[in-house]
């Protein structure tokens, strides 16, 4: 059984799964050398296919990661940086949004949710349209099709490439910008590995929206910069907290009605919005380390009360808010859990990963865990000697191979 798994949008990249073991995941931007590329990755699916000596012929299903895409995402825009949408709508989106705040949505709210359900509705359609377009192309388009929900895709992304201990309960946490509606969950799977959905966040209360929009307003590019502010945040002086107190620490929080859930005073999304009101001429290092102090004390809490609740001390983490290294290092030394598992590179990149998973569990498929991520391109030792003979790199280069290049390369770093 082999299937091909699609993540679309911004960090595009295709999976292969063959008999529920994962032979390869390839991000179309090692190709387009455009980073995050949300150019509708044909190329990666090409390449994908070519490295296992397949054809479109021997591909049993196609997978999308995700349930809700919309029509850029199956565009070949090459050389082109699409934004994510909820970062930079429309203008006819953004007067929608001010007038369901104002009193026309006070009166009216049934209105504004009927024309949000029509447009995505519209939207969707239109999507599946060049979908098909491209899977046609590419002689896909008679394999059956299904899409796996975001948050889903997150979460068996995480537990399926690292669980390795099969009966022990655990808790799975997702948690990103958005996807499908949601920007985090919980979920319980028991020992005979059944999985429920304790809880879950609507996008408006989206921590990874704010890291996002704090990124903008810090003259960075969101969805790829926020490594730039976590560092930053370590310069920070004591002052930060005062600004912690007074800018982030009411916009947003656990939800008090249900502890495995957050909840906010504004939509997030809009939060450059909200700084642009409240945070204007404080320092840059300080607005870092007062959001990562955000980040790091309602994580650290929303996982504290799962633990609490389920009595599960074991732990799975995805989505891209968990990429922050300095939060997931704040998660491993809690007190509460006997384990915690981050998924590397647990993006949307990952979600093509967790498609696949999903799919191969609907098909009752026996899945195999990841034993490491070098899951792209190969290269021969034939290619690389080509590849430094025809660019002549010895004329400027001492080229070597040591006996063992894992510990060349630490001696390499250690002298600096």
């Amino acid at each position: 059984m082999k299937i091909l798994s699609i993540q679309l949008g911004h960090n595009a990249t295709v999976c292969l799964m063959e008999n529920g073991e994962i032979t390869m995941a390839l991000s179309q931007e090692k190709i387009d050398n455009i980073k995050n590329s949300a150019t509708f990755p044909r190329r990666a699916i090409e390449v994908v296919l070519n490295e296992r000596k397949l054809t479109s012929q021997d591909i049993d299903e196609v997978v999308i990661a995700g349930t809700m895409i919309v029509p850029q995402h199956c565009l070949e825009l090459q050389g082109s940086k699409i934004v994510s949408d909820h970062l930079n709508p429309p203008l006819i989106i953004r007067i929608g949004k001010r007038l369901e705040k104002g009193l026309f949505g006070m009166l009216l709210p049934g209105v504004f949710r009927f024309a949000r359900a029509r447009q995505h509705a519209r939207l969707h359609a239109e999507a599946l349209d060049y979908l098909h377009e491209r899977l046609r192309e590419l002689d896909l388009a008679n394999k059956p099709l299904r899409f796996i929900d975001h948050h889903l895709c997150h979460a068996r992304a995480a537990y399926h490439a690292l669980e390795r201990e099969a009966g022990r309960e655990a808790l799975v946490f997702t948690l990103d910008g958005m996807g499908d509606g949601l920007c985090a969950s919980v979920t319980r799977v028991g020992r005979s590995g059944e999985w429920q959905r304790i809880a879950e966040t609507p996008i408006r209360a989206s921590l990874g929206s704010i890291y996002a929009e704090t990124t903008r307003f810090l003259g960075m590019n969101p969805i790829e910069h926020e490594y730039k502010v976590m560092g930053l945040a370590a310069h920070s002086k004591r002052h930060h907290l005062n600004i912690y107190r007074r800018v982030f620490e009411r916009a947003i929080d656990i939800d008090p009605d249900n502890p495995l859930s957050f909840r906010s005073s504004l939509d997030t999304s809009e939060f450059y919005v909200y700084l642009a009101n409240h945070a204007v001429g404080e320092r840059f290092d300080n607005i870092a380390g007062a959001l990562q102090h955000l980040l790091e004390e309602r994580v650290t809490r929303w996982i504290a009360n799962a633990v609490k609740e389920t009595g599960i001390r074991r732990i799975f983490t995805g989505g891209g808010v968990f990429m922050n290294v300095k939060l997931n290092k704040r998660i491993q030394e809690m007190e509460e859990l006997e384990h915690a598992y981050f998924l590397p590179s647990c993006g949307d990149e990952s979600n093509p990963l967790g498609a696949a998973y999903a799919r191969a569990v609907e098909l009752d498929l026996p899945i195999k865990s990841l034993s490491d991520l070098y899951l792209g391109i190969g290269y021969t030792r034939a290619a690389l000697s080509t590849f430094i003979k025809e660019n002549r790199l010895a004329d400027q280069y001492l080229v070597t191979e040591p006996p063992d290049i894992e510990e060349m390369s630490a001696q390499l770093l250690a002298q600096g």
